[in-house]
This record gives structure tokens, C-alpha cells and sequence, in this order.
């Protein structure tokens, strides 16, 4: 903020010697070129007998309509078929996924575990297998260390990480 401004009666002498010079110079806040009083090719006025108004109105409104073209987005539907058929493809994947780690699961678990442990979940490529008791659960960590857990990836076809009994 300069020193004159912010407060009241606000100009001092510098101001007051640009307005004078203004004044002089025939500038009273006008355009440049047209003197107060002259009709300029700015005058809008509605009212005007010689203003061609049916090819300016036509043209303006060409020009808003192009503009609102480039603004609007497209609308969209209205209804959630198109979530509900993202959603459903998702779960089929899901569901097809889970379903090939619980088949490599069988396929390589021994016959006594596979009895007493269910595959409960696949959740960010870990799968959580639920033993019966802590025994079980003793006997598939052993399992899972001593070479399971990488052969249950290999046979997977989906992503598996880790194989966490609980």
C-alpha cells in the first residue's frame, strides 16, 4: 500500500497534479480519440433505429451456443446400472480368484490337514486358513515353513504373497 492510500481524502498533491494534466491534456476519462457527446462504435444502446439487430442477435446467439458446447459436460445417465455392472464384474473376478487359490490349496495340502483346516479368506493376495485347534495349526505352520506356502504360489494361479494360519 503507498503512502496516500488507505486513508480518507486520499490523494495529495501528486494525485491532484495528475488530474489537472489530464484535464489539460483533454482527458477527462474517455475513450482516447472520442470526445464526450460523439457516438462511438461501442455504443450498445438497444433502442438504436440503425442497429442491424436480426444478423447480430443470430450471430451472438451461434457464438453462446458454440461456447456452451465447449462448457457443458455430457451428461450422464441417471441410473446405477453401470456401478452395478462394475461392482459385479469385480466380485466375478474376486470370486474366480479365490476360488483358484482354495483349489491349489487342496490340490497340494496333505490329506490329514486338509480335513481339519477351511480356507476362510483371500484378502490382498494373503490367504487366511483356519485350523481346527492349536495342534492343527502347529502342524500346518511346520507344513507351510518347509517348503507348502511355495508350492501353494506355484500351483495358484493367482497372486499369493503369504499364507497365514490362524
Amino acid at each position: 500500500m503507498g503512502r496516500d492510500q488507505g486513508r480518507a481524502g486520499a490523494g495529495g498533491p501528486a494525485r491532484r497534479r495528475r488530474e489537472e494534466r489530464s484535464a489539460a491534456a483533454g482527458r477527462s476519462g474517455t475513450l482516447i480519440g472520442v470526445q464526450p457527446g460523439e457516438p462511438d462504435d461501442f455504443d450498445l444502446n438497444p433502442l438504436d433505429p440503425d442497429r442491424n439487430t436480426a444478423g447480430e442477435d443470430q450471430a451472438a446467439s451461434a457464438r453462446l451456443e458454440r461456447l456452451r458446447g465447449y462448457r457443458v459436460p455430457a451428461r450422464r445417465g441417471l441410473g446405477i446400472a453401470s456401478m452395478v455392472e462394475h461392482v459385479r464384474v469385480g466380485v466375478r473376478k474376486r470370486s474366480r480368484a479365490e476360488a483358484e487359490v482354495v483349489r491349489a490349496f487342496e490340490a497340494v495340502c496333505p490329506a490329514a490337514l486338509r480335513e481339519r483346516v477351511i480356507v476362510e479368506r483371500v484378502t490382498r493376495r494373503v490367504v487366511t486358513v483356519k485350523c481346527d485347534d492349536a495342534g492343527v495349526r502347529f502342524r500346518l505352520d511346520r507344513w507351510l515353513r518347509g517348503g507348502g506356502e511355495a508350492q501353494v504360489r506355484s500351483e495358484a494361479k493367482a497372486a499369493v504373497t503369504r499364507v497365514k494360519a490362524v
